[in-house]
């Protein structure tokens, strides 16, 4: 069974070969593909140093590879989720997801840390663009004057 993004809260799981598992599949499918291209999940060296180590292989080569392991990574992120189906008590969860990282190789683990590092690291770069433009003060006035519980600032471009 799988945890769905696209139905509703109140059906929060499918079941395999079914039309709900389909458009599922298709709605990862295509979040992924998004989000390979997206600045959220670029991996550039912007400091601009030129002292990091490089691979001595084409840059179509390390884009083909980049792109692979984001998608692997990316996918480890959804199938991190699908183990805890069905459950609403966090321990329970917390050691769903623990087995789940256990049965993982040593790769794969690197991949699923790399990549929230990478989406972190992109969230962190598209606020800080925003914030630089001063374009959107509304959302800065929210920060200071909304209740504590509504103080998230959301640059437009994740939205």
């Amino acid at each position: 069974m799988l945890q769905s993004c696209t139905l509703a809260p109140d059906t929060l799981t499918v079941i395999r070969y079914t039309y709900a598992w389909f458009a599922e599949m298709r709605s990862r499918e295509t979040t992924i593909e998004y989000l390979l291209s997206h600045e959220l999940t670029e991996m550039l060296d912007e400091t601009g140093s030129g002292n990091w180590p490089t691979l001595d292989i084409s840059k179509a080569d390390f884009a083909r590879r980049t792109r692979i392991f984001k998608k692997r990574a990316l996918i480890l992120m959804y199938q991190l989720s699908d183990c805890t189906v069905g459950s609403s008590d966090t321990i329970v969860i917390r050691q769903q997801q623990s087995e789940f990282l256990e049965g993982l190789s040593a790769e794969d683990l690197a991949a699923l840390a790399c990549m929230g590092e990478v989406l972190g690291h992109g969230y962190t770069t598209m606020t800080k663009n925003v914030l630089a433009r001063h374009e959107y003060r509304e959302s800065l006035l929210c920060l200071h004057h909304c209740e504590p519980h509504r103080r998230v600032f959301i640059p437009d471009g994740v939205r």
